[in-house]
C-alpha cells in the first residue's frame, strides 16, 4: 500500500503538499478493524497499525520509517491534516485478492491506492511490494536507502553510511572484523563447522 502512495507521489511534479483525493482501497478485515482505522494515534504503537498516519507520513517524507513512531512526529499537525484527507474504503478486488492469498507464505496486505490533484488522477493496485518476496529482491541502493532510514537517526548519518558500506562490501568478507567491532563487543556465536 505504501509503495503506493510514494509512487503516486512521486508522479505529481510538482507535488501537492494536500492532495484532493487520498482514497486506499482494502480488504474488510482492515477496513473495519479499529486498530488499522485509528485515526491520530497517540503513541507508536498505534501508529504502526494506523492505516491513515501510514498513507499521510508516506505521502510527506516518501516513506514510513521507526522514527516516524517518535512522539514528536505523530504531533506533525501536517501529518494530523493529511490524516483527515485518507480515506479507507472496502474494495472488492482487494478483498478477493486477499481471500485467494491469506495462506501464501509471503502473505501482503493487498490495496488499491488512488491519489488526485485537479485533473490528474491515479489508481493502482499492489499486492506484494518489491523485497518483501524473496522471488523480487530489492537492489543494493534500495537495501542502503532502507538501512540509512532505519539506522541514521540511531547512530548518525556518518556513522550509518559507514556501517553500510562495510555490509554492502562484504562480498569479499574481508571487512567482517570491522564491521563486527563496530557492532556489537567482537563476541559472536559462530562457529565454523556448526549448523543449528
Amino acid at each position: 500500500m505504501l509503495d503506493g502512495v510514494v509512487a503516486a507521489r512521486d508522479e505529481f511534479s510538482p507535488r501537492p503538499a494536500r492532495p484532493d483525493l487520498l482514497r486506499v482501497g482494502v480488504p474488510v478485515l482492515l477496513a473495519t478493524e479499529p486498530a488499522f482505522t485509528r485515526r491520530h494515534p497517540r503513541t507508536g504503537g498505534q501508529a504502526r497499525f494506523s492505516i491513515s498516519y501510514a498513507v499521510a507520513t508516506a505521502w510527506r517524507h516518501g516513506q514510513v520509517l521507526p522514527s516516524d513512531m517518535r512522539p514528536d512526529r505523530l504531533l506533525d499537525p501536517e501529518i494530523a491534516d493529511l490524516e483527515d484527507q485518507v480515506e479507507i474504503v472496502v474494495d472488492p478486488e482487494a478483498e478477493a485478492i486477499y481471500q485467494r492469498t491469506c495462506a501464501d507464505p509471503f502473505f501482503f496486505y493487498p490495496a488499491v491506492v488512488e491519489v488526485g490533484h485537479g485533473s490528474v488522477r491515479r489508481r493502482s493496485l499492489h499486492t506484494r511490494p518489491r523485497g518483501y518476496d524473496p522471488s523480487q529482491p530489492l537492489t543494493a541502493d534500495e537495501v542502503e536507502r532502507k538501512f540509512l532510514g532505519v539506522a541514521a537517526p540511531v547512530l548518525g548519518t556518518a556513522e550509518a553510511t559507514e556501517l553500510a558500506r562495510l555490509v554492502l562490501s562484504c562480498a569479499d568478507c574481508e571487512p567482517a572484523a570491522e564491521l563486527v567491532r563496530r557492532t556489537g563487543s567482537g563476541r559472536t556465536n559462530y562457529e565454523p563447522g556448526r549448523t543449528g
